[in-house]
This record gives C-alpha cells, structure tokens and sequence, in this order.
C-alpha cells in the first residue's frame, strides 16, 4: 500500500507543464483604481505599469511598482500559488487584510491582478535576467 501512494505522489510530482523551475516574467499593463463618489464608484484612467515575477516549483517572488506596492515591500513572495497546463494562480499578502490575487494563462500570457477595489490587466513575456538586452 505505501508504494502504491509513494507511486502516486511521484507520478503527480512528474505531470509535465505543471511547475515551472526558475522562470522569470515581466507583465506590462493597465493598473485601475476605482475613486469613490458618494455611494457610487468611478473606474480611474488605467496607468501604465509593469512587474517582475519569478517563479519557481515552490512559489516565487514578485516585485511590484510603486502604484501598486501600498506603502508596502515592492518585492513580495508568493503564497498559495497552483500550477496547471492552463493557468497560474497564487496570492500575495500585502498586509493582515489585504491580499493580491494573480491569475496568468499559461498559452495567452494574459495576467489578471485582483486587490479590490484596484485591478491590473496585461500581458507576461519570459525573459533570462542574465542575457536580456539592455536598452540603455
């Protein structure tokens, strides 16, 4: 019986396209934040920002820009993060109450970032960080 579980965990720890071994992404988007009028909310104009992911079999790291780091560390570690062929998804704790929730499609590279009431939508590239062209 325990090599039949120990066959099943190494079975499932082998499925291909599962987890990813140090990748490194860099997501370009629109950040929106809602300004409240009244009882009413107001999408604001998005703002063009960008983030760094790395992720890893266990979890990963994000850095946040300014915007979106809410008097925080820009650089947070993943918890909760789920692998499948189709998606990503993990969260980020930015404090006692507030979590982020990341979504990536693994064939489209669409992110979602969802921290009500703000909302982050682009697009993930990979890249090496130690062979990127730099453009300066």
């Amino acid at each position: 019986m325990r090599f039949f579980i120990y066959s099943l965990i190494v079975a499932a720890m082998a499925l291909p396209g599962c987890a990813l071994a140090d990748t490194d992404l860099i997501c370009a988007g629109g950040f929106i934040g809602i300004t409240y009028v009244g009882e009413s909310g107001v999408p604001t104009r998005p703002i063009d920002v960008e983030m760094k992911i790395h992720l890893t079999d266990t979890g990963g790291t994000v850095t946040l820009p300014p915007q979106m780091a809410f008097h925080s560390a820009p650089t947070r570690p993943f918890t909760e993060v789920k692998y499948s062929d189709e998606a990503i998804t993990a969260s980020v704790r930015l404090d006692w109450v507030n979590k982020m929730v990341f979504n990536i499609d693994r064939v489209t590279g669409y992110i979602t970032v969802a921290v009500p009431p703000y909302q982050f939508n682009g697009t993930c590239q990979k890249y090496d960080p130690a062979t990127v062209a730099k453009k300066f």
